[in-house]
């Protein structure tokens, strides 16, 4: 995943730096260098990523719920 792709996640996503890491359970600054490029992030890391876009898309209550859980 890119970090085109990864911020254009987050902000599909309308989760600030900070909420992303969270919800992500990383520390902001791991989020800022896969976001500028300076880390590739893990393989589990992109799945979550795509699981939150895909969850936005088609199951946005669950995705709700879950992310008022996280911070």
């Amino acid at each position: 995943m890119t970090p085109n792709e990864l911020n254009e996640a987050r902000q599909k996503l309308g989760l600030s730096i900070q909420q992303m890491a969270d919800a992500m359970d990383v520390h902001r600054d791991t989020w800022g260098k896969w976001a500028r490029g300076d880390r590739k992030p893990d393989r589990a890391a992109v799945q979550l990523v795509r699981l939150m876009v895909w969850l936005h898309d088609n199951r946005a209550a669950t995705l709700a719920k879950w992310l008022d859980h996280v911070g």
